[in-house]
């Protein structure tokens, strides 16, 4: 990688950085192209060149932010952890970085803007819940081969347990109704999650 381009992508980085954090803060309405070029330096151009103008700055970051996200969960090992444990892995590992203050602030991005972006909408849920609903589907057929869990449909339980540690407790994120929950919160959450997984599915 030539300086010239090894300079350009760490430019597009630091204004990806820069403009999620100001998305965050200020919402997407709140957020100019002048702003975040008062922000990361450089020039207009270099937005509309990387990104093509805001609306392609905002796509890239629900694809960018959701990648990050994910990222900790599809290198988690835990195939050869009892079931118990790598649910129990899985589930706090979820759990603390979805319902970070970054992950619900860009939620929250996504759901206000999701009628004037639906495309954008579709892509937070494909790269984001679907995928993340995605492994924890291959997670339960892979101990479903070891006959550790149930027949059953794997997409059904999965969407099954995601709930139980997420679903009420994300949309009070999502509120403000809440703060990030502690360490030990999560831990209790997810062991009962855990606790009603197993006691349905397990073998």
């Amino acid at each position: 990688m030539g300086v010239s381009t090894a300079y350009s992508e760490q430019k597009k980085k630091e204004i990806l950085t820069v403009a999620t954090d100001l998305f965050i803060e200020r919402g997407y309405d709140g957020v100019s192209i002048d702003a975040i070029v008062k922000e990361v330096g450089g020039s207009k151009s270099n937005i509309y060149n990387y990104f093509g103008g805001k609306e392609g700055l905002f796509r890239a970051i629900v694809e960018d932010v959701s990648e990050q996200i994910l990222s900790p969960l599809k290198q988690a090992e835990v195939e050869n952890l009892p079931l118990k444990e790598g649910l129990t892995a899985i589930g706090k590992q979820a759990m603390s970085i979805i319902l970070s203050d970054r992950a619900i602030g860009l939620l929250r991005i996504v759901i206000a803007q999701s009628r004037k972006f639906p495309e954008v909408a579709q892509l937070f849920f494909q790269v984001g819940p679907k995928t993340r609903c995605k492994l924890l589907v291959e997670y339960i057929e892979q101990q479903q081969a070891q006959g550790k869990i149930k027949p059953c449909d794997s997409y059904q339980a999965a969407t099954q347990f995601i709930g139980m540690f997420l679903g009420f407790h994300q949309l009070q994120r999502v509120l403000g109704i809440t703060s990030n929950p502690t360490e030990e919160e999560i831990n209790a959450i997810v062991e009962d999650a855990v606790k009603t997984f197993m006691v349905r599915y397990s073998q």
